[in-house]
């Protein structure tokens, strides 16, 4: 009798066991299903699966634009026409509203200059963040692997606030030249600023790349998987996309995302890919480059890039293999075909890496 109820018990034990890892499993796709179910509420598109792709992990928004006037924003003009003429070296009637005057301080590059590079990662980070910087060029922007897909690594930082800290990032960068220095107070409300310099220096400096993928320094990259995607959209002209998302603007002053009603008089953004990933084709950072300097600066990036899209008459295109969250399961890094994942700190981010490498050698 004493040995029926041993086994009993550990039977038990077993179920209980099996039943907390279903319920835990089950309670983090809930949890991140409703944490960030906002996002896909506020879709105010229907996803069509009328692609352009031979990947089907990639949807193209219907959006109904109507004649694009849903979000004026200064410039109030012809985006598409404005820009058409500049490229054509036509002369336009219109003064920039936002002139770009912070100078870069960088290394040459030579796959810009001498070469033409298949894709280019403009990592955007806090110059604080060196650690993320030492887990990224350790993982997924690994050297070898920028010379295996013939691609780049750039960290785009803003300027210290000592000198105890500029000395630091200059002797990083001495080290692994991989960093612009942008001529700007380092801050969170300067990410505009960060993310339109990027725009400009890639312009100026590297335009033969054929895409451009701007990530954020707390993200994960599967860099084969996303070599892969590139080749199959390789043949576009104009590409935008991420995990595409619309939201409100907000009211609230304690936020940091506030926008007062006079900086920006709509209830909601255009659609704009979030979560600190986005690509987009070398033909439209070009649009981007010169849209920019005839609107109205914002101070959240990824709006004004939204903003930009919309004016510029550009779908976004929604990218399902993007997600806003970390994932830090083994099995589901495994399983899943993720391209690229947000939220991770160097060692999650090298632990997730880790797990991707059970699948493939990226």
């Amino acid at each position: 009798m004493a040995s029926f109820i041993k086994v009993l018990r550990q039977l038990l034990i077993l179920v209980l066991v099996l039943a907390s890892g279903m319920l835990v499993w089950n309670f983090d796709r809930l949890t991140t299903s409703r944490k960030y179910q906002h996002y896909r509420k506020a879709l105010s598109w229907k996803l069509t699966n009328d692609t352009k792709s031979n990947l089907t992990d990639v949807q193209y928004l219907k959006i109904d634009t109507g004649n694009w006037s849903a979000f004026p924003y200064p410039l109030n003009v012809d985006m598409v026409e404005l820009v058409r003429k500049l490229k054509s070296n036509i002369p336009v009637e219109h003064k920039p509203l936002f002139v770009y005057q912070y100078n870069f301080k960088h290394y040459r590059i030579d796959k810009c200059v001498d070469g033409s590079p298949f894709f280019i990662f403009l990592i955007k980070s806090a110059v604080n963040n060196v650690k993320n910087r030492v887990a990224i060029r350790e993982t997924w922007s690994h050297s070898s692997l920028m010379e295996k897909y013939n691609s780049v690594r750039l960290f785009l930082v803003g300027t210290p606030d000592t000198q105890l800290k500029r000395s630091a990032v200059e002797e990083e960068n001495d080290l692994h030249k991989d960093i612009i220095i942008m001529s700007f107070r380092d801050s969170y409300h300067n990410n505009t600023l960060k993310t339109i310099g990027a725009i400009h220096w890639t312009v100026q400096h590297c335009n033969r790349s054929k895409f451009v993928v701007f990530v954020d320094d707390d993200m994960l990259v599967s860099t084969t998987r996303l070599v892969t995607f590139l080749k199959n959209e390789a043949n576009l002209s104009t590409f935008f996309g991420g995990y595409i998302s619309k939201h409100r603007a907000v009211r609230n002053k304690k936020s940091k995302w506030y926008v007062s009603q006079k900086d920006y008089p709509h209830v909601s953004y255009p659609p704009m890919p979030s979560g600190g990933f986005m690509i987009t084709t070398m033909n439209f950072v070009i649009d981007l480059h010169i849209a920019s300097q005839f609107t109205k600066r914002f101070i959240l990036d990824d709006c004004y890039l939204g903003i930009l899209a919309y004016k510029l008459h550009v779908k976004p295109v929604y990218i399902r293999s993007v997600y806003v969250v970390p994932i830090h399961n083994s099995s589901r890094l495994f399983n899943t075909k993720l391209i690229a994942a947000h939220g991770y700190n160097p060692p999650s981010l090298k632990s997730a890496w880790k797990a991707l490498q059970i699948k493939f050698h990226p």
